[in-house]
């Protein structure tokens, strides 16, 4: 007996939901997960952080600000921490990014609810949870967006900056006071790391929480490397100009395969536009052509399927070209 073809156009949309799912599930999984396993390994080495010293609070206007501030922030970060499965919150992350990613969220688990259910013609029950994984997912992109410009400036700087440090401690210089240098004369986003470190250390935090909390908020694998290895030395002992000096030279030498990397990557990139915009293109040519010939995708319940069909392997298509993209740009 066969069966019925909408009952199979149905069968066919369900089975590409559920493996582009379970596609984005097993990604973002694994991701996390790599995540995890580096943070107990950095925490294995630099020891675990103790709890933080009460310090005093200001009674001035500019530390009611501050306050103000900080609570805003112990409010929000800990939703966006668990949005994000972050421990804590990067520094660079200011109020309009955080209204830009919650927008983003917001509005594209909306765009995914309507298209599931007005051109899916899908329940509730299944467009609800779908709009949820979206705004979710369109959350963590923005946020990795801001946190890889804020990378690259970082990186930019980190190797001229470690350039300071090594000079720092041969002079004989003890590791706070180059800290303290770092952040008075290395790059903007560079100091602005260090000087925040240097005035935890001025006020007696001790140096492996300050550097720790540091590398949880920033997660860039260059300064963590960084914060090892002044830990390391601490207890350890060791030439650390010797050890930095090396770093910096890493850096450099991962700062330009990166970037070799993505100059490979650029002609993928173009010709993933140039596949995305394409049926937008051609759609909008047969529109202004042949209004009638086009608009049966919208005026039909069977032309709004085969739409909702078409959106879903797009995109679909999209999320894989992209996950390969971010695992080659991993490994080089």
């Amino acid at each position: 007996m066969s069966l019925p073809r909408e009952l199979v156009l149905w069968i066919g949309i369900a089975v590409v939901c559920l493996g582009g799912l379970l596609l984005v599930a097993v990604a973002v999984n694994q991701s996390l997960s790599e995540k995890r396993r580096f943070r107990e390994r950095v925490a294995r080495v630099v020891g675990n952080p103790g709890p933080a010293p009460v310090k005093p609070r200001e009674t001035s206007n500019t530390g009611s600000a501050s306050q103000q501030r900080e609570r805003d922030r112990s409010f929000i970060d800990p939703l966006l921490g668990r949005l994000l499965g972050r421990e804590l919150m990067p520094r660079w992350l200011t109020r309009a990014n955080r209204i830009a990613m919650l927008a983003a969220g917001g509005l594209v688990g909306w765009i995914v609810f309507a298209i599931i259910r007005f051109l899916g013609d899908l329940p509730a029950l299944v467009a609800a949870p779908a709009a949820i994984i979206g705004g979710w997912l369109a959350f963590r992109a923005v946020f990795t967006f801001f946190q890889r410009r804020e990378e690259t400036r970082f990186l930019e700087g980190f190797p001229e900056s470690m350039g300071i440090f090594v000079r720092m401690v041969r002079a004989g210089l003890p590791v706070p006071e180059a800290i303290r240098t770092v952040g008075m004369e290395g790059p903007h986003a560079v100091a602005d790391v260090f000087k925040r470190m240097s005035d935890r250390l001025a006020i007696g935090d001790p140096m492996p929480d300050v550097l720790l909390d540091a590398s949880k908020r920033l997660e860039i694998p260059e300064f963590r490397f960084f914060v090892v290895a002044v830990n390391i030395q601490r207890e350890t002992g060791g030439n650390l100009a010797a050890t930095l000096d090396n770093l910096a030279d890493i850096i450099r030498k991962r700062r330009t395969a990166r970037q070799r990397a993505l100059a490979l990557m650029s002609e993928v990139k173009a010709s993933i536009g140039i596949l995305t915009a394409l049926p937008f293109i051609v759609g909008a040519f047969l529109w202004f052509q042949n209004p009638g010939y086009i608009s049966v995708l919208f005026t039909t319940q069977r032309g709004r399927f085969v739409l909702f069909c078409a959106i879903v392997l797009l995109t679909t298509g999209l999320t894989v070209m992209q996950l390969l993209i971010k695992r080659t740009l991993r490994s080089a």
